[in-house]
C-alpha cells in the first residue's frame, strides 16, 4: 500500500469526476460496498438515531437478525422493539420467531 496522498481535486481537474459532489458520491459508494464495517456503523447510527427496527438495521448492514443484535448490545446501545408502527414490531416479531427456530 502506498503512502502517497492523493489531492481528490486531481480527479476533477484530469476529468474522471466532473465535480466534487460526484467524487464524493463515488467515495462513498465505493466504501459502502468494500467496507462492511462501514455499513455497520451507518446501520448503528440509524437505529440510534432513526425509527427503524433491528431488522432494518440488520438489513442496512447486511448482517443477520442476531448479529445486528449483538452488534448493537455490544456497542451499549439499548435494543427496542419496533419503532412503534405495527408492521416494525411483526417484522422483529418474526425475525425473533425465526431466529428461535419456531
Amino acid at each position: 500500500m502506498s503512502d502517497y496522498q492523493v489531492d481528490p481535486q486531481l480527479f476533477i481537474a484530469a476529468g474522471v469526476f466532473p465535480d466534487r459532489e460526484t467524487l464524493l458520491q463515488a467515495g462513498a459508494r465505493s466504501l459502502w460496498e468494500t467496507r462492511p464495517e462501514m455499513r455497520l456503523a451507518i446501520a448503528v447510527y440509524r437505529y440510534q438515531h432513526e425509527p427503524i427496527s433491528v431488522e432494518k438495521a440488520a438489513h442496512i448492514a447486511g448482517i443477520s437478525f442476531d448479529q445486528m443484535k449483538d452488534a448493537l448490545a455490544g456497542r451499549g446501545v439499548t435494543l427496542r422493539l419496533g419503532n412503534g408502527s405495527v408492521k416494525d414490531v411483526l417484522e422483529d416479531l418474526r425475525s425473533l420467531e425465526s431466529a428461535a427456530g419456531e
